[in-house]
């Protein structure tokens, strides 16, 4: 509930914000935060659900990291 209505009070800012393109950037994210949210909510309805979602970030924070060691150390960057 309280990121609905920092989402909508972020687009009432429009009113007095200075720099366009970093107030779309912002609204962006606490958009996607506001989706991700309420899609986590319905997504995850147990626990057993929410150790699955914790091992799965897991296991891609590991490749992740596996990733950016090789391309420190290669100097060979795939991103």
């Amino acid at each position: 509930m309280f990121f609905i209505f920092w989402f909508f009070y972020s687009i009432i800012t429009i009113a007095w914000v200075e720099d366009y393109a970093s107030w779309i950037q912002d609204l962006y994210f606490i958009g996607l935060a506001t989706f991700l949210i309420i899609s986590f909510s319905y997504i995850f309805n147990n626990v057993n659900d929410i150790l699955v979602g914790f091992r799965l970030f897991s296991i891609m924070s590991i490749f992740h990291i596996i990733i950016g060691i090789y391309e420190i150390f290669t100097n060979n960057y795939f991103f």
